[in-house]
Protein backbone atom coordinates (compact mmCIF):
# COMPACT_ATOMS: atom_id res chain seq x y z
CA UNK A 1 0.00 0.00 0.00
CA UNK A 2 1.22 3.46 -0.89
CA UNK A 3 0.80 6.50 1.29
CA UNK A 4 0.43 9.60 -0.89
CA UNK A 5 0.20 13.22 0.18
CA UNK A 6 -0.96 16.09 -1.98
CA UNK A 7 0.14 19.44 -0.59
CA UNK A 8 -1.30 22.32 -2.59
CA UNK A 9 -1.67 25.65 -0.82
CA UNK A 10 -4.45 26.85 -3.07
CA UNK A 11 -5.99 23.42 -3.62
CA UNK A 12 -6.85 24.64 -7.09
CA UNK A 13 -5.51 21.47 -8.63
CA UNK A 14 -5.50 19.26 -5.55
CA UNK A 15 -8.94 17.72 -5.98
CA UNK A 16 -8.34 16.97 -9.65
CA UNK A 17 -4.97 15.40 -8.85
CA UNK A 18 -6.47 13.23 -6.12
CA UNK A 19 -9.10 11.94 -8.58
CA UNK A 20 -6.40 11.22 -11.18
CA UNK A 21 -4.22 9.40 -8.65
CA UNK A 22 -7.17 7.40 -7.32
CA UNK A 23 -8.04 6.30 -10.84
CA UNK A 24 -4.46 5.27 -11.56
CA UNK A 25 -4.01 3.15 -8.45
CA UNK A 26 -7.48 1.62 -8.77
CA UNK A 27 -6.72 0.60 -12.37
CA UNK A 28 -3.42 -0.94 -11.22
CA UNK A 29 -5.14 -2.78 -8.37
CA UNK A 30 -2.81 -1.16 -5.84
CA UNK A 31 -4.03 0.12 -2.50
CA UNK A 32 -3.21 3.76 -1.92
CA UNK A 33 -4.14 6.13 0.85
CA UNK A 34 -4.26 9.67 -0.57
CA UNK A 35 -4.41 12.62 1.79
CA UNK A 36 -4.66 16.34 0.98
CA UNK A 37 -2.98 19.12 2.92
CA UNK A 38 -3.13 22.89 2.60
CA UNK A 39 0.45 23.39 3.74
CA UNK A 40 3.67 21.56 4.39
CA UNK A 41 3.55 22.56 8.05
CA UNK A 42 0.08 20.97 8.37
CA UNK A 43 1.37 17.78 6.77
CA UNK A 44 4.39 17.67 9.08
CA UNK A 45 2.33 18.53 12.18
CA UNK A 46 0.12 15.51 11.53
CA UNK A 47 3.22 13.34 11.22
CA UNK A 48 2.52 12.23 7.68
CA UNK A 49 5.21 9.86 6.40
CA UNK A 50 4.18 9.50 2.80
CA UNK A 51 5.88 7.38 0.15
CA UNK A 52 4.97 9.88 -2.56
CA UNK A 53 4.42 13.62 -2.08
CA UNK A 54 2.96 16.03 -4.63
CA UNK A 55 3.75 19.60 -3.67
CA UNK A 56 3.08 22.83 -5.51
CA UNK A 57 5.97 25.21 -6.07
CA UNK A 58 4.19 28.00 -4.19
CA UNK A 59 4.20 25.88 -1.04
CA UNK A 60 7.90 25.21 -1.46
CA UNK A 61 8.55 28.92 -1.99
CA UNK A 62 6.63 29.80 1.18
CA UNK A 63 7.97 27.01 3.36
CA UNK A 64 11.51 26.87 1.97
CA UNK A 65 13.58 23.95 0.78
CA UNK A 66 14.91 23.30 4.28
CA UNK A 67 11.41 22.31 5.37
CA UNK A 68 11.11 19.99 2.41
CA UNK A 69 14.42 18.35 3.34
CA UNK A 70 12.83 17.40 6.67
CA UNK A 71 10.43 15.15 4.74
CA UNK A 72 13.42 13.23 3.41
CA UNK A 73 14.75 12.75 6.92
CA UNK A 74 11.44 11.07 7.81
CA UNK A 75 11.47 8.93 4.68
CA UNK A 76 14.73 8.80 2.68
CA UNK A 77 12.97 6.81 -0.09
CA UNK A 78 10.37 9.52 -0.66
CA UNK A 79 9.39 10.43 -4.22
CA UNK A 80 8.74 14.15 -4.49
CA UNK A 81 6.73 15.57 -7.37
CA UNK A 82 6.92 19.35 -7.71
CA UNK A 83 3.90 20.93 -9.40
CA UNK A 84 4.24 24.33 -10.98
CA UNK A 85 2.34 26.55 -13.38
CA UNK A 86 5.48 28.57 -14.02
CA UNK A 87 9.21 27.98 -14.26
CA UNK A 88 10.57 26.68 -10.98
CA UNK A 89 14.08 27.66 -9.96
CA UNK A 90 15.28 24.29 -8.70
CA UNK A 91 18.84 25.36 -7.96
CA UNK A 92 18.13 25.03 -4.23
CA UNK A 93 16.62 21.58 -4.75
CA UNK A 94 19.76 19.96 -6.11
CA UNK A 95 20.31 18.17 -2.79
CA UNK A 96 16.82 16.70 -2.93
CA UNK A 97 15.80 13.63 -4.85
CA UNK A 98 13.15 15.24 -7.02
CA UNK A 99 11.67 12.47 -9.06
CA UNK A 100 9.66 14.65 -11.39
CA UNK A 101 8.55 18.20 -11.97
CA UNK A 102 5.10 18.41 -13.53
CA UNK A 103 3.36 21.39 -15.03
CA UNK A 104 -0.09 22.37 -13.76
CA UNK A 105 -2.66 21.29 -14.70
CA UNK A 106 -1.12 17.84 -14.56
CA UNK A 107 -1.23 15.83 -17.77
CA UNK A 108 -2.60 12.39 -16.82
CA UNK A 109 -0.45 10.51 -19.35
CA UNK A 110 2.78 12.11 -18.12
CA UNK A 111 1.81 11.39 -14.52
CA UNK A 112 0.88 7.76 -15.23
CA UNK A 113 4.14 7.21 -17.11
CA UNK A 114 6.15 8.65 -14.22
CA UNK A 115 4.26 6.57 -11.64
CA UNK A 116 4.89 3.44 -13.73
CA UNK A 117 8.61 4.20 -13.67
CA UNK A 118 8.65 4.82 -9.92
CA UNK A 119 6.82 1.53 -9.34
CA UNK A 120 9.44 -0.36 -11.38
CA UNK A 121 12.24 1.36 -9.45
CA UNK A 122 10.61 0.42 -6.13
CA UNK A 123 10.35 -3.23 -7.16
CA UNK A 124 14.07 -3.30 -7.98
CA UNK A 125 15.18 -1.84 -4.62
Amino acid sequence: MYSISVCDGRMRYGDSLVRTLSGYFKAKGVLAEIRKFNSLSEMMRLGDRADIVFMDSETISCEGFRSVQTLFKCNPNLYLYILSDKHLPVSEAVNLYVFKCLEKPVDSRALYHSLDISERVNRNL
